[in-house]
């Protein structure tokens, strides 16, 4: 249900464009049609010849439907068919609009077998120097054939203006082409076709008749989809005016938003002072390599242990900043092994001690005969043998 294809026959060559935006081009090569200034709106289509153009395929497949429109201006008192969806097989008009014993009439014929033909809605022709439009629709459902020029029913009730047949009897769906413009005469006669799949009502013939076919623009003031590359801080905005999903690579102090508003799960690398956060805004389960100084912090909030490894000259700290048991291996009797294998004084200090506190430590060096006093001294250590 839709315009399948419009016409404006503006321009100069073998090419019709197709403005209707599904890219249905006439080609006239090897017909007698010519686009020729005089239309009723800029060019039109004239002839040179018998030979009559053909729509293209995709417009016929598109247009056979229960329901149907023909839109289309006129001048000058041409005999025989303008528009004629035509069955090669029958012979015969299936459906259009034809000049015929003085007036302009729809044609149009059952799927039956017989292809029974209804009684002809008719107006008046134009005549030369005169443009009028000419409205053909069909609705399945009532059966009613209908004829407008220039906008108006006219004249309701057969022969004029409209006809039908039995509600719900289907048009021939047979027709092998669709041809346009029987007459040989020359000039400027046919403009501004239109082919629907549906048909329209009455206001919007009304609204149509008359008017120049042009491409096609929006009429509404929606926001359409898009697809759309966001940097870290935008968002991409759907129909709704709502948060579309985006796939988004975060940075640390940002966040990915999804189509609910809410901050997902990250997979970020922290730093040691950051934290990841989910879209309940917990705290992730992070991996973290210490530096020392740095916890652990699971998604409960609280500090995790760290197993670290200490270098000569400090001490591991655990979470709550308790002094972590280090196990110092000594390769040569009272010494401690550092990089470069060479041998350090063993200093250990404990963390979290004040001035003044008395800490027990031990130490227990393998290897030796003797055993080692540890006094407390203001700074530091002092390690004498006892005799």
């Amino acid at each position: 249900m839709a315009l399948e294809a419009a016409y404006a026959f503006d321009g100069s060559g073998t090419t019709v464009t197709d403005l209707s935006g599904n890219g249905r081009d006439i080609d006239l090569t090897g017909t007698n049609g010519v686009q020729v200034a005089g239309g009723q709106t800029g060019n039109a289509l004239g002839k040179t010849g018998a030979t009559m153009p053909t729509l293209p395929a995709a417009v016929l497949a598109a247009s056979q439907t229960d329901d149907r429109t023909i839109m289309f201006d006129a001048q000058g008192n041409l005999t025989t068919w303008w528009v004629r969806f035509n069955d090669t097989t029958f012979a015969s008009g299936m459906w259009g609009v034809l000049n015929i014993s003085g007036s302009m009439a729809v044609q149009a014929r059952d799927n039956t077998g017989s292809h029974n033909l209804a009684t002809r809605p008719a107006a008046a022709a134009p005549s030369a120097g005169v443009w009028h439009n000419y409205c053909a629709t069909y609705v399945r459902s009532t059966g009613l054939i209908k004829l407008y020029i220039d906008g108006v029913l006219t004249t309701p009730g057969p022969p004029n203006g409209q006809s039908s047949f039995t509600a719900g009897t289907q048009l021939s769906t047979s027709a092998n082409t669709i041809d346009i413009a029987e007459w040989s005469t020359t000039g400027a006669a046919l403009d501004n076709l239109r082919v629907y799949s549906h048909a329209l009502t009455s206001t919007e013939v009304a609204s149509i008749a008359g008017t120049p076919v042009t491409a096609p623009t929006l009429t509404d003031a929606g926001t359409a989809a898009l697809a759309l590359t966001a940097t870290g801080s935008g968002v991409k905005v759907a129909t709704a005016s709502g948060a579309a999903a985006m796939a988004l690579t975060a940075i640390g102090a940002g966040s990915k938003t999804a189509a609910d508003a809410q901050t997902p799960a990250l997979a970020l690398t922290a730093d040691g002072t950051a934290l990841a956060v989910r879209s309940g805004s917990i705290t992730a389960q992070l991996a973290l390599t210490a530096d020392g100084t740095g916890t652990k912090t699971g998604t409960d909030g609280s500090t995790a242990p760290l197993a670290l490894s200490a270098v000569w000259l400090y001490n591991a700290v655990r979470s709550g900043v308790a002094e972590a048991d280090l196990t110092l291996t000594a390769s040569v009797a009272g010494s401690a092994v550092r990089a470069g294998a060479e041998t350090a004084a063993l200093a250990l200090v404990a963390s979290g001690v004040a001035a003044g506190d008395i800490r027990d430590i031990t130490l227990t060096i393998t290897g030796l005969d003797s055993r080692w006093l540890f006094t407390e001294a203001p700074s530091r250590w002092d390690f004498r043998e006892e005799v």
